[in-house]
């Protein structure tokens, strides 16, 4: 977990926005740095 993804995670929360990836190139890391933030499944449209 990223300090960047946690700072991401917080401000959607705090604006009650949501997040969705669309990846290739990074082969999922973007989701799975995203993810792996306690309470990101608020705000983290997946599959």
């Amino acid at each position: 977990m990223s300090s960047e993804a946690t700072e991401v995670v917080r401000l959607l929360t705090v604006n009650g926005a949501t997040l969705a990836v669309a990846e290739s190139l990074t082969g999922g890391l973007v989701a799975a740095d995203i993810t792996s933030v306690p309470g990101a499944s608020k705000v983290f449209r997946g599959p």
